[in-house]
């Protein structure tokens, strides 16, 4: 006697949707596997859903840092500009009869548009994510504004000087909207964020200021007011502008003392910082009250206006190389922060995968146990009802169709056979034995399940006749052992 089963899988897709079709959960296994694919979910999905959002969050935080380093690149291009540009307001202010600077004007110029050569280039690559390309096209069209009047020379030299220093506010403005745009003054690391208040907020605007106070120094020495203005309110202005450079100086002092509080180990460029604010303080010196009423009475000689001069040069240059030497410091550490973030998410990527690895191995371990403990408990199951039904038939056919139905019922099978050894009649040799179907059983719902190659084994079986180590019936006869076919290959 042998008995033929057929199985897909142990609990294929197919019957999972028919189930689910027809509200039938009557299969044996069916339970058991959904509770502990339940179970496995319970572990692994709050893991994944919690890693999942761990990463975002850390993407969100790598990708607002690469934003401030990118606005921070841009605003060192933009400050450059800033001072070929407050260089060329200079030497505009300078042409005049008997004083020829016509050379350095072209030099001047050209610098500026080489400057804003690279800073397009910039915004080709930086300018729709940080929000900068209208402004700067916009910019680009005062500065051609500007070239115009002074090739054409049909503005007077006050309202050249107005034309140009809007230019300068533009400018201005810019690096504070690529602040804003970059989340550079939103950096949440303390002494980064001090720093980048110094590169936005205050070294931008203590620049502008020292270079307009150095050219309202230049016209009340020389008397070339405009005509409208009066050496009172200039003086008054100038005393502002002091006041206004002094509060930015105090700002330097105390967002230095912050950072080197906050982080005795970072490298500030300690020397840029000092020599900036020796310099602030030696220029604020020419703008005290008795130098102003001084030059309302009598206009300096040559010597004092040129020394007054290159006092304020040196302030704007230290400003300037203060502001390069705390660009590649903030950049460093905006640099250590997309490293480290980069770090963090590789090893939450990392553990959560070793943890769901571990997790997945425990789960089949014990899957297997239970598997193994269950198809023991099935087995004596099945050895218990089929003695049970051996036990109480009256008739053979009788019980051989139950026990087959027990086996298959408990063993999951869609379809089981009985077949049994006989004798060939046919065959010249009498001895020869075949093996032929006795009985069959298949699973009620069969016939609904889209299965063709059970339905046509169903129907060939009926009439077939197998012969020893001959076809997959012949070998399992022939060898003694269990061959499964998976019909879904």
């Amino acid at each position: 006697m042998s008995s033929t089963p057929f199985r897909q899988s142990r609990f294929p897709s197919s019957r999972w949707i028919s189930v689910i079709q027809k509200n039938d959960w009557a299969y044996p296994n069916l339970w058991r596997q959904t509770i502990a694919l339940g179970l496995l979910l319970v572990f692994t999905l709050p893991l994944g859903i919690l890693m999942k959002q761990f990463v975002e969050e850390l993407d969100s935080q790598i990708e607002f840092a690469k934003e401030e380093r990118n606005g921070l690149r841009y605003n060192q291009q933009l400050v450059h500009l800033l001072r070929e540009l407050m260089v060329h307001r200079e030497l505009s202010q300078r042409s005049r009869p008997g004083n020829d600077v016509r050379f350095q004007l072209v030099g001047a110029r050209m610098a500026v548009m080489a400057k804003m050569a690279q800073i397009s280039d910039l915004d080709i690559q930086y300018g729709s994510a940080l929000g900068t390309t209208e402004h700067w096209n916009y910019l680009q069209a005062d500065w051609g504004l500007v070239m115009k009047a002074v090739d054409n020379r049909n503005l007077t030299r006050e309202e050249l000087y107005l034309i140009q220093s809007s230019v300068i506010e533009d400018v201005h403005s810019q690096i504070i909207t690529i602040g804003n745009t970059s989340n550079l003054i939103l950096d949440p690391d303390r002494p980064s964020y001090h720093i980048i208040d110094i590169l936005i907020n205050h070294l931008p605007d203590v620049i502008s200021k020292i270079g307009y106070a150095r050219d309202l120094y230049v016209d009340i020495a020389e008397n070339t007011l405009a005509p409208n203005d009066t050496p009172i309110r200039a003086n008054a202005e100038l005393m502002s502008l002091k006041g206004t450079i002094q509060e930015q100086l105090d700002h330097l002092r105390n967002n230095r003392a912050i950072i080197v509080n906050s982080s005795p180990k970072l490298a500030l460029p300690n020397s840029r910082f000092l020599n900036a604010e020796q310099q602030i303080i030696a220029f604020k010196k020419y703008l005290s009250p008795e130098l102003s009423v001084a030059l309302s009475d009598a206009a300096p000689d040559a010597a004092t206006k040129s020394f007054v001069i290159g006092v304020a040069e040196d302030a704007l240059n230290s400003q300037f190389f203060l502001y390069d030497a705390l660009v590649p410091v903030s950049d460093q550490l905006l640099s250590n922060q997309i490293i480290q973030k980069t770090t963090r998410k590789h090893q939450v990527l990392t553990f959560t995968t070793l943890a769901l690895l571990a997790i997945v191995s425990i789960y089949t371990a014990l899957a297997n146990t239970w598997q193994k403990r269950f198809q023991a408990d099935q087995r004596l199951k099945v050895q218990y009802k089929t003695t049970q039904i051996a036990a109480e038939a009256v008739d053979l056919e009788i019980a051989l169709t139950e026990i087959l139905k027990a086996i298959c019922s408990h063993q999951d099978w869609d379809l089981g056979e009985l077949w049994l050894v006989s004798a060939l009649s046919k065959s010249e040799k009498p001895q020869s034995t075949v093996l032929v179907l006795q009985q069959s059983w298949h699973h009620r719902q069969l016939q609904d399940v889209p299965d063709l190659a059970l339905r046509e084994w169903s129907q060939i079986s009926e009439n077939l006749i197998v012969q020893q180590n001959v076809g997959l019936l012949g070998r399992v006869w022939h060898h003694g052992n269990v061959q499964w076919v998976d019909l879904q290959s």
